[in-house]
């Protein structure tokens, strides 16, 4: 083999050889690392992983907590619905029943009469919260509606309010009956006495606020007003003949006045362009002699 050709077998050798180091070492760490990787744990989650778990476990616990405020919300539901009935009385009967059928009753009924002698009924019905849907379903059917407005009102806060007040002051007034109890002379029962009426009066008024806000959460309030329907009627009217001779005398005056106004404005008009005819007419004159006096010298050559 000449020196040229093992010149060139080497460089080829060489050349191979570097392309295969990168390999090895890449094998020989890759070895490394499974050899030292401990067996019992896992690989650490990705964050991409982390975050789909925290969203996973933020959720559940939100919807636990949100079930929880659901159940302990305290909510007012009220309605103001207007009906147009063809008669008051048969829609009331039929409200009567429906209320009874929901467990609720009629608070308060008003009756009057309208212009045209028809009955109208103004009613405030209690239905229990747990059946204020199928009540609005069974009274929408009995006539048009032309108003009607429903809302409710959240007095969580208020109660859980009332209800840690209310308890704390009946552990003051355990606590003043002690002391009571343990008075030495008539100016510390009286002193005792006097905080305990005034702590009395109190724990009345948050129970009875209480009550009420039990009361008005347990049964919804309808406000139900059921107005006779207008029906159209055609009937002969001579109105346009109402009054007919101080109308025309009216209606005379009227048109004098505009006549008048009308007449005023063009003198006024005429008067305040009076100064313009004037120079337009001598300005008129004074070119028509002109003109004539032109023609007649070409006339008389």
């Amino acid at each position: 083999m000449t020196e040229r050709n093992r010149w060139f077998v080497s460089l080829l050798a060489a050349t191979v050889l570097f392309m295969f180091i990168p390999i090895l070492s890449g094998c020989s760490a890759n070895q490394e690392s499974a050899d030292y990787a401990p067996a019992d744990h896992e690989a650490p989650a990705t964050d991409e992983e982390r975050g789909i778990a925290d969203d996973v476990g933020s959720e559940a616990i939100g919807d636990s907590s949100v079930s929880d405020r659901v159940n302990d919300l305290k909510i007012i539901q009220n309605a103001r619905i207007t009906l147009a009935v063809t008669s008051a009385q048969e829609a009331l009967e039929a409200i009567q029943v429906s209320s009874e059928k929901n467990d609720g009753y009629i608070s308060n009924i008003n009756r009057w009469q309208t212009q045209r002698d028809a009955t109208a009924v103004r009613m405030t019905v209690r239905i229990p919260a747990d059946n204020f849907s199928e009540f609005y379903s069974s009274v929408v059917p009995l006539g048009t509606i032309t108003n009607s407005r429903i809302w409710s009102k959240d007095v969580t806060e208020e109660y859980i309010d009332l209800t840690a007040r209310l308890d704390n002051l009946r552990k003051e007034e355990e606590a003043l009956r002690g002391l009571l109890n343990e008075a030495s002379n008539v100016d510390e029962m009286l002193s005792v006495r006097k905080q305990l009426t005034e702590i009395r009066g109190e724990i009345e008024s948050f129970e009875g606020r209480l009550r009420y806000l039990d009361d008005r959460i347990s049964y919804s309030t309808f406000e139900i007003e059921l107005q006779p329907e207008t029906l159209p009627s055609e009937v002969i009217r001579a109105t346009g003949m109402d009054n007919l001779f101080p109308r025309m005398s009216a209606a005379f005056i009227r048109g004098t006045n505009w006549m008048l106004n009308i007449t005023g404005f063009a003198i006024l008009s005429f008067a305040a362009a009076l100064p313009s005819l004037i120079v337009l007419t001598l300005i008129a004159v004074a070119v028509y002699l002109g003109v004539r006096k032109i023609r007649h010298m070409r006339n008389t050559q």
